[in-house]
């Protein structure tokens, strides 16, 4: 795979159209509530927002999207097509990289990190979400880049470990 355009246009597709029955979360099931400022900032950024509304906030955000650690399951799964639709965004093409290979941080963890993913986040997505993951962290193992040459150990061990069908 090159990570054309073409390629990137057809794992949004398949992003989008995986997640689109996705139920929110309750508003009192984003994050763990006075658990930290942090915690309860991301909680009040997100509360009554459609994971479209974020994606379309995250579109503007040049440093890139990275889904946060501190949503909980079911709040991660219905956010996290936002940060993979932000981050297959072009943008300038300085950043263009780096924010394609922001939520692999999240998808394919370091370590003890694969463990403690599975552990808490793995079992909420649905068959046709994880499809859409696994499709979407391939294409960043596929490309040649220096992102991808530091990614590539962490994303083809979490496509083995975590992401196999």
């Amino acid at each position: 795979m090159s990570g054309g355009t073409d390629d990137l246009d057809r794992i949004a597709a398949l992003v989008e159209d995986a997640f689109a029955a996705c139920p929110p979360p309750d508003d009192d099931d984003i994050v763990e509530t006075g658990c930290c400022a942090e915690c309860d900032a991301l909680g009040a950024w997100l509360r009554g927002r459609s994971w479209q509304e974020v994606r379309e906030a995250l579109r503007r955000d040049e440093a890139g999207p990275d889904p946060s650690f501190l949503l909980r399951p079911h709040a991660f799964r219905y956010f996290l097509p936002a940060y993979l639709l932000a981050a297959l965004e072009p943008g300038a093409p300085a950043t263009a990289e780096r924010r394609l290979f922001s939520p692999s941080h999240a998808l394919a963890p370091e370590g003890t990190g694969l463990e403690s993913f599975r552990t808490r986040y793995l079992g909420v997505f649905a068959p046709a979400e994880r499809t859409a993951i696994r499709a979407y962290l391939t294409a960043l193992a596929a490309r040649r880049s220096e992102d991808a040459d530091l990614r590539r150990p962490c994303i083809e061990e979490a496509l083995r470990v975590l992401w196999s069908m």
